[in-house]
């Protein structure tokens, strides 16, 4: 979202000859109680440079006691013309369960029709381990390291038709398998409210975005998460609607179905809204 955003400030600033900004605002929930509250900041100083800040909150049921995440991430972007570079770090999960350092580095190129970009991407993690059903539940503290890449394209034509895919892969320095599957089904259920992606060995998704009358759009994704350890897989499908709500803002609203394999216990739905304000600085 926030790469899409730096190419959309970065064509506004351009053309006003001016820097530009995006406010956005939104909410997620599921059909296990989960509710998720974020909030994104980005500034584009030019056609070229772009900053942006993002931190979220999500609550979500799970056994022995809800899970509840805390998130932030700080990205930097600069355009030299036919390449660009991108750098981006923050915290993400939750103190009790699962805590993890990302940095991000990559380089990407964007350009009228297409946005290409590889990233270089690096985790420290403190995951939390407990027999949930022991007679004296046992405790323990598993520290994490691991690094991986993404690489991500999307195509735009002339009349906005978009398509896009991204693969991204995590190489951990322990194996995980000995962990309990009643644990990753327990505390990391395959909604995307929760902290099934955190544990990620390897992710691949498609998307495509199709242009309506007056500026709004439909988008559809397909994303496919497998979990470290062989712990579990989860697919998620998702349909979307953009639609200007005014001369510089949209909303963005997404419902979607995550179904993991049999370490899951149930199917999760998921609705979405995300608001977006831009301007630009006088």
């Amino acid at each position: 979202m926030l790469g899409a955003l730096a190419v959309t400030l970065a064509a506004t600033a351009n053309a006003d000859d001016s820097a530009g900004y995006a406010l956005g605002l939104g909410v997620s929930a599921d059909n296990a109680d989960g509710v998720a509250a974020s909030a994104l900041v980005e500034l584009s100083l030019n056609e070229r440079a772009s900053f942006s800040a993002q931190v979220a909150t999500t609550r979500a049921s799970a056994r022995p006691e809800d899970v509840r995440t805390r998130d932030w991430s700080l990205g930097a972007r600069y355009d030299f013309g036919p390449v660009g570079i991108e750098v981006s770090g923050g915290q993400s999960g939750d103190p009790d369960d699962f805590d993890a350092d990302d940095l991000s580095i990559g380089v990407f190129h964007s350009g009228d029709h297409w946005n290409l970009s590889g990233r270089y991407l690096q985790r420290d993690i403190d995951l939390t381990f407990r027999t949930l059903f022991a007679a004296e539940p046992i405790e323990a503290q598993i520290p994490l390291e691991a690094t991986g890449y993404r690489l991500s394209a999307r195509y735009r034509t002339d009349d906005g038709l978009s398509v896009g895919a991204n693969y991204r892969r995590y190489d951990y320095d322990r194996d995980l398998s000995p962990l309990s599957g009643r644990f990753i089904s327990q505390r990391l259920s395959p909604t995307t409210l929760t902290l099934s992606s955190s544990l990620l060995e390897a992710s691949y998704g498609i998307s495509a975005e199709f242009p309506l009358e007056q500026s709004r759009a439909v988008s559809v994704a397909f994303t496919h998460d497998e979990l470290a350890g062989n712990l579990g897989k989860a697919d998620s499908v998702s349909v979307g609607y953009l639609t200007p709500v005014g001369e510089r803002s949209d909303l963005d609203i997404s419902v979607g179905v995550s179904r993991g394999d049999t370490g899951f216990e149930d199917d999760a739905v998921f609705v979405s809204a995300l608001y977006l304000f831009y301007g630009v600085f006088d």
